[in-house]
């Protein structure tokens, strides 16, 4: 038996085509046969069981299983199948993989289904968003150019909430606040979602008003106390907004744009101060610019040193504190990303050929030799560039994402700060 695009089974004897019958209204994108049973699929998400000569005995569709999870795939509208496989023995179980990355354990007689597996897909599409919750250990975040947002749990490895956000937000970096209540993502058409951190349901659409900010999002960072949230893009532009309060119960609060700072080169790290009111930007000249949120006025390194930064992510080249990562790497390679550990001690930098490095942290090179990086941990994570890192809430595990695999990886942090190959999942 053979499956067409028209969704038609063709019966053969040998090499001549004996029968035809419509199995399905679309596309068959999978077969698969036990002893007794036969499973046909298409990409619409329709599967049919067949006895023996082709005698038809149940359909059912990915809209009626029932999915014992609360991993939901909500606003994605119809699962495209594209791939089946039926227990060979019994026929009573099939695995079932869908278009948005997920594959499903399902009982064909009780129409229950497990989820096994859920990633990000679609070739050529990359994998740039990935944050860990401030406060809770076990989760994480993960949004890519398929425009797919998932909540993982990080101790089963499986996603806990899923959202397809539609066919136009493509995601190129996500945050969290540093109250882990809420989650920003920055899309490629040059807009932000902010969505409730558990649901994942959307609380704002943000509307950028600025005619350069029509590029993808590149960086966000929020300000400590909430207050604040600035965006980059690939154009060298930075939007700033204040948080109001809302005005009546049962309304959210919403982010308001006050101004736009223009950046002397796009910017691949962004830093804002406790209080929200300084800016720092660091663009691939690895040369960090100041300038403060009220106004876009620019400012010094000198002007600023009396700001505490919520988050440090900078790679400034004449930073003292990373004075020793360029050392560390080699001719030719380039950081990508880079986190500092919960408690301070650590920096892990992902470069361009897909290695990370684990360095102490302040970074600085050795006081007889300049060119001597201090003692470092360096290992292949991904085939290629590190697209993000990030530290769980209590510093016992590093993730990293990579983006030509569309992978992220757990790795254990071992027994004296240093971070390595074994164990990770």
């Amino acid at each position: 038996v053979a499956g067409t695009a028209a969704g038609v089974l063709l019966i053969w004897d040998e090499f001549h085509c004996i029968d035809s019958l419509r199995a399905h209204k679309s596309s068959l994108s999978a077969m698969s046969a036990s002893e007794h049973l036969l499973l046909t699929a298409s990409v619409e998400g329709e599967i049919k069981l067949w006895l023996p000569g082709l005698v038809p005995l149940r359909e059912l569709s990915i809209p009626d299983i029932v999915i014992q999870s609360s991993l939901c795939t909500a606003g994605a509208g119809p699962h495209k199948i594209v791939h089946a496989h039926i227990d060979p023995t019994h026929g009573t179980r099939a695995l079932i993989a869908t278009s948005l990355g997920e594959v499903y354990e399902l009982s064909l007689w009780s129409s229950l289904a497990t989820p096994l597996i859920s990633g990000h897909t679609q070739p050529g599409r990359e994998l740039w968003g990935l944050a860990t919750h401030p406060l809770d250990p076990d989760t994480m975040v993960t949004a890519g150019e398929d425009g797919v947002l998932r909540r993982w749990s990080l101790s089963s490895n499986r996603a806990l909430v899923c959202v397809k956000l539609g066919k136009s937000k493509a995601v190129h970096c996500v945050k969290y606040n540093f109250a882990g209540t809420r989650v920003a993502l920055g899309c490629l058409d040059g807009t932000v979602m902010v969505v409730d951190a558990l649901s994942l349901e959307t609380v704002q659409d943000i509307e950028v008003q600025c005619e350069s900010m029509l590029l993808r999002v590149t960086q966000l960072a929020f300000s400590k106390d909430d207050n604040w949230l600035v965006l980059a893009n690939l154009n060298g532009t930075a939007a700033c907004f204040r948080r109001q309060k809302a005005e009546a119960e049962g309304e959210t609060d919403k982010y308001i744009q006050v101004g736009d700072v223009t950046l002397p080169t796009p910017s691949i790290r962004l830093d804002l101060s406790v209080d929200g009111q300084v800016l720092r930007s660091t663009g691939m000249s690895r040369k960090a610019a100041y300038f403060r949120t009220w106004g876009g006025k620019k400012d010094t390194a000198e002007g600023c040193s009396n700001a505490r930064w919520s988050s440090m992510t900078l790679l400034d080249k004449a930073d003292p504190d990373m004075a020793g990562l360029a050392p560390a790497l080699p001719q030719g390679s380039s950081p990508h990303a880079m986190a500092v550990s919960p408690r301070g001690d650590l920096v892990a930098v992902g470069d361009s050929e897909g290695m990370v490095r684990i360095l102490p942290y302040p970074c600085h090179v050795s006081a007889r030799d300049e060119a001597q990086p201090p003692p470092f941990v360096a290992f292949q994570a991904h085939p290629a560039h590190v697209t993000a890192v990030a530290w769980t809430a209590d510093g016992t595990k590093l993730l990293t994402a990579g983006s030509p695999d569309l992978t992220v990886k757990q790795w254990a942090v071992k027994q004296g700060g240093a971070a390595g190959p074994g164990p990770a999942r």
